[in-house]
Parts: C-alpha cells; structure tokens; sequence
C-alpha cells in the first residue's frame, strides 16, 4: 500500500492578509496579538466614516429634493392663479363652441388676435360720414369737393336707375339716327360708328348694374379676412358679423392682399 503526505488546515485572517495553521491554538493565539487588534480597530474605524459620510450625502439630497418639490408645488399654485383670471376674462359663447379659447369672443367686440411677436387689433371699419348739402350757395371749390366725395361713396340702386333711364334715352336717340341713315348709302361709316356707341353704351349699363349688386352685397354680409392663431393656423373672421370660420369663404382678402392695402396684420 503507497503512503502519501497530507497537509493540514490553513486559515486565512481578512483583517491581516496574512495564512496560518488552521487549528484553534494558532489562531486564538493570532487574535489575541497586538497587530491583529490593532487592524479590527483600523477596520472598524474605516467603516464607521464611511457610514457617517453616507448619513451626510443622503441627508443632503434629502434636502435637495425638498427645496425642488416646494418650488414646483409654488409655481403650480401661480400658474393655476394665472389660468383662472384667464378664463374669467374669455368667457366663452355658444357661436365659438368648436373654435379655440383665443377666437372665443362676444359678436359685438373688435376681434382681438394674439400673436407672438405682437398684438394688434382689427377693428370694423366705421361707415362713411355723408353731410347733408348747405343752404347757402358754395364756393367752386366746395362744389368740387362735393362732386368728388359723391363719386367715392358706392352707388345705389337708385343712382343705377337713372343712369340706366339716361342709357336707354342716347340709346333711342342713337337707333332712330341709324334708321334715318339707312336709305342713304353715303352714309355706312356714320352707321358703323353710331351702332358702336350703342355697343358701348349697352356695356356700361351692364358693368354698372354688377356693381351695384355687388356692393349690395358687400354691404349686407361685409368683408372676410385671413388671419394667423399661433400655430400658424389660418382662419377667417367677418368685419360685419363678428364670425370666425377654420374653412376659406369664397372670397376674402388674404394675409398679402391686406399688406398692399395698408392695413395692420
């Protein structure tokens, strides 16, 4: 039978990296020395001011978190404050249920856009002021003025009446000329030009009765404008009526139409 040599236990100490006989004697007698004692104390020592300085880094960020909660729980409060004045002031009608809080406006009120650069108001345009004629005789240049402010303001039915009654009078005049003209033959070129007079005449009667019913019209239902909310959005709102619309009417005078005019957008 082959014999064979066994080792015995070793020990290993954490305290001080150091092996040594595994057996009771050996290392009650290495824990009982003055090295070994004085590394458990180094040891506990290092342990106690990490814990401490954990303590410290956990009371701080406690702080921290307590700092950012009471400022987020302030601004809240100051945002709420700031919305409930908000919609006190736009209070909303039935006519604007499906359009956004900033359209929400009583009919009778300017339209009022907010933009993000700035603020401006469309207001209706106000009705031409009409002075009733003086007593007195005027002045020519009085009588100029007159004449001129009566072209600017639009005409009336009853002013396409009469120039319509004047029309048909030249008109007559004109056609009897041409039957008097016609059993000569000497005299074609006069014909010719008689009969485009009427031609002209016929025209100007037919553009003057479109404009009036066109400014009939314009009158009774007013003017649409486009404008931009602050999501570059485009809607369509009425000078006459107050009404605010997302779909294009069929005419309108465009964001560029109104720069070229002159008006504030």
């Amino acid at each position: 039978m082959t014999e064979f040599w066994k080792s015995g236990e070793r020990h290993f100490c954490t305290f001080c990296k150091c092996w040594l006989a595994g057996n009771k004697i050996s290392i009650d007698l290495h824990e009982s020395g003055n090295h070994h004692k004085s590394m458990v104390k180094a040891k506990l020592e290092t342990l106690r001011k990490a814990n401490i300085e954990k303590e410290r880094q956990e009371k701080q960020l406690s702080n921290t978190l307590g700092k950012m909660e009471r400022a987020a729980n302030e601004s809240f409060r100051r945002d709420m404050a700031s919305n409930s004045m908000i919609q006190s002031n736009n209070s909303p009608t039935s006519s604007d249920s499906n359009l956004p809080s900033k359209l929400k406006r009583p009919a009778n009120q300017a339209v009022q856009v907010q933009c993000k650069k700035a603020k401006f108001v469309i207001k209706t345009p106000t009705p031409k002021i009409v002075y009733e004629p003086l007593t007195t005789p005027l002045e020519p240049e009085t009588k100029h003025e007159e004449e001129e402010e009566q072209q600017q303001q639009p005409r009336t039915q009853e002013d396409n009446d009469n120039e319509t009654k004047f029309h048909e009078e030249q008109i007559k005049d004109l056609a009897e000329q041409i039957k008097n003209f016609e059993d000569n033959d000497n005299h074609e070129e006069q014909i010719r030009d008689l009969a485009e007079q009427i031609k002209n005449l016929e025209e100007e009667e037919e553009e003057e009765e479109e404009e009036v019913i066109t400014t009939n019209h314009t009158d009774q239902e007013g003017i649409w404008y486009e404008s931009k909310t602050d999501n570059q959005e485009s809607f369509y709102w009425n000078d006459t009526t107050g009404e605010s619309i997302w779909t294009p009417p069929p005419k309108y005078l465009s964001i560029k139409q109104q720069k070229e005019k002159g008006l504030k957008v």
